[in-house]
């Protein structure tokens, strides 16, 4: 039996790439998923995972 045999798909919407068109909604959508915001720089956003790894945000440029 594969380790996939009896796994459930979940249907989540697709991240954006690198950059993201609108940041704003995008840390809401990781927020609602257990993110956290731990700064905001002017050019981006540092938010951190639910186990605390940060990561980067930035928006797409025009």
């Amino acid at each position: 039996m594969s380790a996939r045999a009896g796994a459930q798909a979940r249907e989540e919407p697709p991240a954006p790439g690198p950059g993201c068109v609108d940041p704003e909604a995008e840390i809401g959508r990781l927020t609602a998923l257990g993110a956290t915001v731990q700064a905001r720089h002017e050019d981006h956003w540092v938010p951190a995972d639910p186990e605390g790894n940060e990561f980067r945000l930035f928006p797409t440029p025009p």
